[in-house]
């Protein structure tokens, strides 16, 4: 499991970056986000997150304790 913690304060944990990127999505435009989005658009901003959350090193907890 990875976890990434929001500028609020608000942890959000999943299996990987996708679902990750996922969560972030409905963290930050709320669950029906993608609803209105035209064709594509929601996949455009699944993948933004997914790039954003690349640039962090996102081994699960217990690496941490290895480095």
């Amino acid at each position: 499991m990875f976890s990434v913690t929001t500028i609020d304060g608000t942890t959000l944990t999943g299996p990987d970056n996708i679902t990750l990127a996922t969560m972030l999505a409905e963290h930050e435009h709320g669950q029906a986000w993608e609803a209105d989005q035209p064709p594509f658009m929601d996949h455009t901003i699944i993948w933004d997150y997914i790039e954003v959350l690349d640039l962090y090193d996102l081994r699960p907890a217990e690496q941490y304790a290895d480095a």
